[in-house]
């Protein structure tokens, strides 16, 4: 369904992003523990495969804004030192054109030097003490109708409670533990159900993640992790930055997959969308709703049509970590039955191994079967390399450089949010 030019016909818009927000926490099914997630899912549609950009937050945000990765938005990675590709459009500037009200609650690491603020009328970046459970998140919610009544309106919430530290008000668990991190996310979803009954009715909602998290350590899956950990423990070594119990940053399912939820007008209700989908369709699917679309080239496409049971071809995901350290950084393709990833070929060792999961028979990725599937591989490899080149041919200004001041206070914001 298509909106009437008129501005007093377009809808609102709600896009809210929780921080780390893994997909496997967000069932399709009835979920007691859970209240706003299920009401969405009942109301509206759901996609049960949607693949973020990348585990890094400003590089998935820019991803979601613009509709494009990240090697033509610009931001790639926290630290890069590189801002959005003034070039590239934003859903918030192309929103403002059509006469919509636009505004940004942000926290974390989405600091304005990285650019995201482009196309916002009010883009404010909060200290992460003010939580949405604090006097500021309260204010936030008993005031969101009468402060955003003006309409069309376009409202960005970032929540950052699940990010570690983990915010449970009073509740004790053990740290980063799945205890831990299911407790932080039944607290906020019932927070974000308060934000939710403040929307009018005439308003489309989205609610999503920039990127998973890891709850544990990824060889925690194996019997041989448990030991070499406690031999590197009693040797007095550290921890290795893979295996750390924190957020962390990879291209494995658990930090990729998100969840995603639309409700509103035109949307169809009680629906789910089992098909692989990416977080850049979604700029491109918002702006079709509202009969418009983006400036071409783009990554993303719309996934309006597919709400409504036609469909669309299944593309392939292109994915990183986002990692400052180039010497970790990852990135690859997702398609529905195979994930291939390598590190940049022109930083890594000659002995660093190419990684292929088939997520089919092996979704929880312990088994790298690239010297089984060879042809497999390589044909995912050529299509990485073609989306790159071809892309990079495309950007002639693939992100700006930050200012001296903004890169040394982006460096002190994130040393106190422990990113470094």
């Amino acid at each position: 369904m298509s909106f009437e030019s008129k501005l007093h016909h377009y809808p609102n818009i709600l896009i809210v992003v929780v921080d780390c927000l893994r997909a496997d926490y967000c069932p399709v099914q009835s979920d007691s523990r859970l209240r706003a997630w299920p009401k969405l899912v009942s109301r509206g549609t759901t996609f049960t495969q949607m693949i973020s950009s990348a585990s890094t937050t400003p590089v998935c945000f820019g991803s979601l804004l613009t509709g494009q990765y990240s090697f033509v938005h610009g931001i790639q990675t926290m630290l890069s030192g590189k801002r959005l590709n003034e070039d590239v459009q934003t859903l918030p500037a192309t929103l403002k054109q059509l006469g919509y009200s636009t505004y940004a609650y942000v926290t974390g690491p989405l600091d304005p030097c990285f650019g995201l603020a482009k196309g916002f009328d009010v883009y404010e970046h909060r200290v992460r003490a003010k939580t949405i459970y604090t006097e500021w998140g309260q204010s936030f919610i008993n005031t969101f109708r009468e402060r955003h009544s003006q309409e069309p309106t376009f409202v960005l919430l970032h929540c950052f409670e699940l990010h570690t530290p983990r915010v449970l008000n009073g509740l004790r668990a053990p740290k980063n533990s799945e205890l831990e991190y299911d407790l932080a996310w039944r607290q906020l979803d019932a927070r974000i159900e308060e934000l939710l009954e403040q929307i009018e009715e005439n308003t489309i909602v989205i609610l999503t993640a920039d990127h998973g998290e890891r709850i544990r350590r990824r060889s925690d899956r194996f019997w041989w992790g448990h030991l070499y950990r406690k031999l590197r423990e009693s040797l007095g070594r550290p921890c290795r930055p893979d295996d750390f119990r924190r957020h962390s940053f990879h291209v494995f399912e658990e930090l990729i997959h998100i969840p995603c939820a639309i409700a509103g007008p035109g949307i169809p209700e009680g629906t789910v969308i089992r098909d692989q989908v990416r977080q850049i369709d979604l700029m491109p699917t918002i702006l079709d709703l509202l009969d418009r679309q983006p400036l071409p080239p783009t990554h993303g496409q719309t996934l309006a049509p597919v709400l409504h049971g036609k469909q669309l071809p299944v593309e392939p995901a292109y994915i990183q970590s986002g990692r400052s350290d180039s010497l970790r950084d990852w990135h690859g393709l997702r398609t529905e039955k195979w994930k291939y990833a390598e590190r940049p070929r022109d930083k890594r060792d000659l002995d660093c191994c190419p990684m292929l999961f088939d997520l089919i028979a092996d979704p929880h990725e312990r088994h790298n079967v690239v010297r089984k599937y060879p042809e497999v591989a390589l044909r995912l490899r050529h299509q990485l390399d073609e989306l790159l080149h071809n892309s990079q041919q495309a950007s002639k200004h693939p992100g700006q450089e930050m200012s001296p001041e903004e890169q040394e206070r982006l460096t002190e914001q994130l040393r106190s949010l422990g990113y470094l």
